[in-house]
């Protein structure tokens, strides 16, 4: 049987150029779409904070610690209608009780939510502490002397003498000298309750050449046998003098005022010691919280101490007029 040559002719289809030009377009598209969406993905920023504390009360500074990973934008609502703060870890403080819901935005598309509560404020019934002054009630012009107290349960001490208005000490042991002879009268206030205060008199004698022995000699003895010891309510007396002078020795100031004198205390002319007296606690066992870490305030001043550094964060808390904790964020700058 035999084929026609007809029917042995290959068929050839013959595709339009334009719909080659519609599929290359369309692919374009395509690869166009993929692209952007691959350029322009964003990972999801894991939103993470915390509130510092268990229990926050009414006029109570509540700090806020964020614990988002790297450099970020940041608006944060603290759900009582006060203005946003885009600070990293603010400080707030909520003037009313109740429930308020607290929300972190960060970059304006990845957030996260806390529910705080705000219990009312109340003031607990102060502990009365009725100090204690252990020392010699007889010492030489010129020479150190050392007075204790050993009170327990006491968180700030001020030592004042007769004569001076501001205190001379605010340690559990006092170091002084006297350059006049005479009576003088010591005054002891703790925990900033001025009105149960330890007072003790004190001879301050003037040593003579040609006595000097006999008198080292008494003095000796009567640092032994002769200590004042505080022990009877009747030896605490309300003084409103006193009362004044610890007001307002003890106004603590803001934190950008504390922010500067630290700052000026570090340096190579300053004292860091007349920042220590805002301290809760002293200076070997008061824990800063400084660049994420926690050191001691003595550690953060040989750190700091006479060097040149930017200051990006500083806050504190406070209790009973003192630093409970204090924050700090710095920059040493490179010479």
């Amino acid at each position: 049987m035999t084929m026609s040559k007809k029917s042995m002719q290959l068929t050839q289809y013959r595709v339009d150029s334009k719909v080659i030009q519609l599929f290359i377009i369309i692919g374009v598209i395509g690869v166009g779409i993929l692209s952007y969406q691959f350029y322009s993905y964003t990972p999801s920023t894991d939103v993470r904070f915390m509130v510092l504390g268990d229990r926050h009360k009414v006029n109570e500074m509540i700090k806020f610690e964020n614990k988002t990973y790297g450099k970020h934008q940041f608006i944060w609502n603290f759900g009582d209608s006060s203005k946003i703060s885009v600070r990293r870890s603010p400080v707030h403080v909520y003037d009313k009780p109740g429930r308020y819901q607290v929300s972190l935005l960060v970059d304006n598309q990845f957030e996260k939510t806390l529910l705080l509560e705000i219990e009312k404020e109340y003031k607990a019934a102060p502990e009365i502490v009725m100090p204690k002054i252990v020392g010699p009630k007889t010492v030489v012009v010129g020479k150190k002397f050392k007075l204790t107290c050993p009170t327990e349960n006491v968180k700030s001490y001020a030592w004042y003498i007769e004569g001076r208005k501001t205190p001379v000490g605010y340690h559990k042991q006092l170091s002084y000298s006297f350059k006049k002879p005479g009576y003088k009268n010591v005054t002891l206030v703790v925990n900033g309750e001025t009105r149960y205060s330890a007072k003790m008199s004190i001879n301050v004698k003037q040593q003579k050449n040609t006595k000097a022995k006999e008198i080292a000699q008494e003095i000796e003895e009567d640092s032994v046998e002769e200590v004042f010891v505080a022990d009877a309510p009747d030896l605490y007396s309300r003084i409103d003098e006193l009362e004044q002078q610890e007001e307002k020795a003890w106004i603590l100031p803001t934190d950008s005022e504390l922010q500067v004198k630290l700052i000026n205390d570090l340096s190579e002319n300053g004292n860091e010691k007349d920042f220590i007296k805002y301290l809760n606690e002293g200076a070997d066992y008061k824990m800063v919280f400084a660049n994420q870490n926690y050191i001691t305030f003595n550690e953060l001043v040989k750190e700091l101490k006479g060097r040149d550094i930017v200051v990006k964060e500083f806050s504190t808390l406070r209790n009973d007029n003192r630093i409970t904790k204090l924050t700090i964020r710095y920059r040493i700058k490179r010479r």
